[in-house]
């Protein structure tokens, strides 16, 4: 007999969270990406989701949803934002490429090491 005990706790956590949480966590990975992109909306509450629209360097224009389930987005459902432009798009790649090479460099000046090329 069940008894009425919640076997996947993580499930009710979601459910129970507040209305809005999903538009400000994916306003906080859009912060996150926005080197990375042409331009980004700003999210918006779906029911228990949020949805924002991302024009891609490449010119193409993707909406991204975010829900419990994850990032929806292109036919794809990832863990973030990061991983879906990870995969969508190659100029975004490049971006983060170089993003990550100039803060190596910079923590590498910091620590008087060597500098890290990044392949320019």
């Amino acid at each position: 007999e069940d008894q009425g005990i919640d076997r996947d706790p993580g499930r009710r956590r979601l459910s129970s969270a507040p209305m809005g949480w999903a538009r400000d966590e994916l306003d906080a990975q859009i912060e996150e990406i926005k080197y990375g992109v042409d331009s980004v909306t700003a999210a918006q509450d779906d029911g228990a989701a949020a949805v924002a629209t991302v024009k891609l360097l490449e010119g193409e224009t993707l909406e991204m949803r975010l829900s419990p389930e994850g990032v929806q987005g292109g036919g794809m459902l990832v863990d973030s934002v990061h991983t879906l432009l990870l995969n969508k798009s190659p100029k975004f790649v490049a971006a983060f490429n170089k993003a990550l090479a100039q803060e190596l460099r910079r923590v590498a000046a910091e620590q008087g090491s060597e500098p890290v090329e990044d392949g320019d």
